[in-house]
């Protein structure tokens, strides 16, 4: 199954990282079946993309609000206020002015980001079209919130940065 993904290297080490983060974080009281609907739109999208990285993206942000863990885009974690609001990355969390003082926070583009990914139909398989350092840069914030809320490192993605290190070469 999945040809496309069994012989691109990129591809293949996506699903290696997707597979690690399901059995590394989903346990036994999860919605297996909410999870593998999804997997099943997943994986034939992966294997006629183009843009795996911005997939594995999508899957991960998914796979923590899956997991009870955000990111919350939406209202101020703190009053519930929607509208005006700035995203504190540190604890993947929107906050009104009021109550982001001495908060790291980004551009609210961070916030609208992570809403697009959230929302994004992985059946349709439109890109997000995010620049390289959009990436890299959320992909980073994924790995701290991974280990920041669940612990978990993963090794198939270490092994995909260090693939591409080699491509951008």
């Amino acid at each position: 199954r999945y040809p496309g993904i069994r012989t691109d290297l990129i591809k293949n080490t996506v699903a290696a990282a997707i597979r690690e983060a399901i059995v590394r974080n989903v346990t036994e009281n999860d919605n297996h079946e909410r999870l593998f609907s999804f997997l099943q739109a997943f994986f034939p999208a992966l294997e006629t993309s183009d843009d795996a990285f911005e997939r594995l993206l999508v899957f991960e942000v998914k796979m923590l609000r899956f997991l009870g863990y955000g990111p919350n885009t939406d209202t101020c974690a703190v009053c519930g206020a929607g509208g005006d609001l700035r995203f504190d990355v540190e604890n993947a969390t929107s906050l009104c002015p009021s109550h982001a003082e001495g908060a790291d926070v980004a551009s609210d583009t961070v916030r609208k980001d992570f809403k697009r990914m959230l929302a994004y139909d992985i059946e349709k398989r439109v890109p997000l079209s995010f620049s390289g350092n959009d990436i890299r840069y959320y992909s980073r914030t994924l790995d701290g919130w991974y280990e920041r809320f669940l612990g978990y490192t993963s090794k198939s993605k270490t092994v995909l940065y260090t693939l591409l290190r080699g491509v951008a070469r």
